[in-house]
């Protein structure tokens, strides 16, 4: 259901000279698989690529060590810093229950579009993003400091300075 930017932008206008609909679903009519962005994003960033399962084995583990009392308030704050998806285990978690056919990646659910095609000229002219979009993505975030460049320098910003 992934969209670029500037399909989002378009199929948008479309909905809004062309729609009588009170409701559709701004989405990509056909999903990517979700490996083919993880992938990317692997490549990319120089990361290996685990199953869901067993990263988020990983990531509960610390999580669990959260959950009890025995944790002042500054050892959880230094965890969170950290390990900023411990903020969503419980979402990562609900995502692994809901891995249906009905469902997208992390749970989300698959909404229809034929409304919103049937609207759209952009939705069914649309491509799949690929590799390239990702590259593109990670390319404009190193830009901005929002992640290491490849040799590890950049500036490292928090949610603070998104703020």
């Amino acid at each position: 259901s992934w969209l670029t930017s500037e399909q989002a932008a378009a199929a948008l206008l479309d909905m809004m000279l062309h729609g009588e609909e009170p409701v559709l679903h701004l989405v990509h009519p056909h999903t990517v698989p979700w490996a083919t962005v993880i992938e990317a994003f692997a490549e990319e960033l120089k990361l290996p690529v685990v199953p869901y399962d067993d990263w988020l084995s990983t990531l509960e583990e610390p999580g669990r060590a959260l959950d009890t009392s025995s944790q002042t308030q500054d050892a959880v704050e230094q965890a969170l810093e950290q390990n900023p998806a411990l903020r969503l285990l419980a979402f990562f978690a609900a995502a692994r229950d809901r891995a249906l056919a009905e469902y997208e990646p992390l749970g989300v659910p698959r909404l229809a579009t034929e409304k919103a095609r049937a609207v759209s000229v952009t939705l069914n002219i649309a491509r799949q993003i690929n590799g390239e979009d990702v590259k593109r993505w990670v390319a404009y975030w190193r830009s901005t400091g929002f992640i290491p460049d490849a040799a590890g320098k950049g500036v490292k910003r928090t949610i603070e300075h998104l703020e």
